[in-house]
């Protein structure tokens, strides 16, 4: 590759290995160290005497026995290039050496102006062959952290649980996306509502990238992400958090856009375990900065109080929920959660669409709470962009399975209150 694009992709790898928690240390020098560069994997004797001379990018230790080899290119396109020669590399270790293994092999290939490609494979040895590794079926597009590699290893398998993102990680990825918006002058409030869009967009086309023209990248963000709000019936929410450049010249936003898409695949957030609400906390960390929850008169309720409300409430699929200021649905995904743990799926998903019911006045808030149940596989459940003083939630007997809005607050005769738990 290029010297240019050659320091572009270490500096790349660098960065996102250290910010994915591997220690940055040459491993001969530093007992705590994880990453030989280049030549320093010599330092090692049975790797140098293994490689026969080659020198990898990058040689990552998992652990004292077991290593990754990760390879680069200079272009998105020559990405299986740089996989073969990761996993060549890797196949010589595993052949000639007794002592050490490189079941992980990583190719990267790209720049900071195409972007990166990232491929993972893990050498399984009742088949033979190189798998590449994947979150509940879908391709890893990131470099692993070093606790994936370590369960990749001990399962013996190339597919991996759903991420647990910690507070820390959370909070340095919506900083990091943060600058950029705030650099490509998007307002502090409509940051939240276009992070829920291009995850939107993302969901219906992973590969999404600016490719030339920035009115047509937009766009096509916004006709890809319409169609999770289409499909949901929930076209009055899309209407109020759309993509609009805040400028004629679009071509800083889009690549604004395009910046922050690569970071959310970076992330890969969207595939953050169920048990916890991380696209709420993620959502919040927007709303929080330069007091925008305020601004907008809510209150954000911290994550371990919903628990705590679920638990503490005992909430089963029997019981029929209403959140009167739902917010971005902190307390119904924690109730949620609670019921998919401790129930039948096909009651988890009556529960969902029955017995879960929400209102939010504030219209861009209202839609962060429908995209995050919907990335929790529910997205027709019964949530009001509207003030809840203005209509009553009401059953049309005591034993009704379900419940409706009604204009007005006032009750009439025929109507019954079948809510068991309001959480608020």
């Amino acid at each position: 590759m290029g010297k240019a694009s050659e320091t572009q992709s270490y500096a790349w790898i660098k960065e996102k290995l250290k910010r994915f928690g591997w220690v940055m240390r040459n491993p001969s020098r530093n007992e705590k160290g994880e990453v030989y560069t280049q030549h320093e994997c010599s330092q090692h004797d049975e790797i140098k005497k293994s490689l026969e001379g080659g020198v990898p990018e990058f040689v990552l230790k998992i652990s004292a026995r077991d290593f990754c080899i990760v390879e680069a290119k200079s272009h998105p396109k020559e990405i299986k290039q740089a996989l073969k020669e990761a996993q060549d590399y890797a196949t010589l270790i595993n052949k000639t050496s007794k002592q050490i293994a490189a079941p992980i092999a990583i190719g990267v290939a790209g720049s900071d102006d195409d972007g990166y490609e990232v491929q993972t494979t893990y050498f399984d040895t009742a088949a033979l062959k190189w798998r590449r590794v994947a979150i509940e079926g879908k391709a890893l597009h990131r470099l692993p952290k070093k606790p994936e590699c370590e369960r990749i290893i001990s399962q013996k398998s190339a597919e991996l649980a759903r991420p647990e993102f910690t507070t820390r990680e959370i909070v340095e990825l919506s900083s990091l996306i943060n600058r950029r918006l705030h650099k490509a002058k998007v307002t502090k409030e409509k940051r939240a509502p276009t992070i829920a869009v291009l995850l939107s967009a993302l969901s219906r086309h992973p590969d999404l990238k600016l490719q030339g023209d920035a009115n047509i990248f937009i766009e096509d963000i916004n006709t890809r992400a319409k169609k999770i709000f289409d499909i949901s019936n929930k076209l009055h929410l899309w209407n109020q958090i759309q993509l609009v450049a805040p400028s004629e010249d679009n071509s800083a936003y889009a690549a604004a856009l395009d910046d922050v898409i690569r970071y959310l695949h970076e992330a890969d957030i969207v595939s953050s375990t169920p048990d916890a609400d991380v696209l709420g906390q993620f959502f919040e960390n927007f709303l929080r900065y330069g007091n925008t929850s305020k601004d907008i008169g809510i209150v954000l309720t911290p994550r371990h109080v919903c628990w705590l409300a679920a638990e503490a409430l005992n909430i089963s699929h029997t019981d029929l929920l209403y959140d009167p200021a739902l917010g971005t649905g902190g307390f119904l995904i924690a109730a949620y959660s609670r019921v998919k743990a401790k129930s039948t799926p096909t009651d988890a998903v009556n529960f969902a669409k029955n017995r879960i019911f929400g209102c939010e006045q504030n219209g861009p808030v209202a839609t962060l709470a429908f995209i995050n149940m919907f990335f929790r596989g529910d997205g027709k459940h019964n949530l009001r962009n509207a003030s809840c003083f203005g209509a009553r939630l009401v059953g049309a007997s005591l034993s009704s399975k379900t419940a409706r809005f009604k204009e007005g607050d006032e009750f009439r005769k025929s109507e019954h209150v079948t809510v068991t738990r309001v959480l608020m």
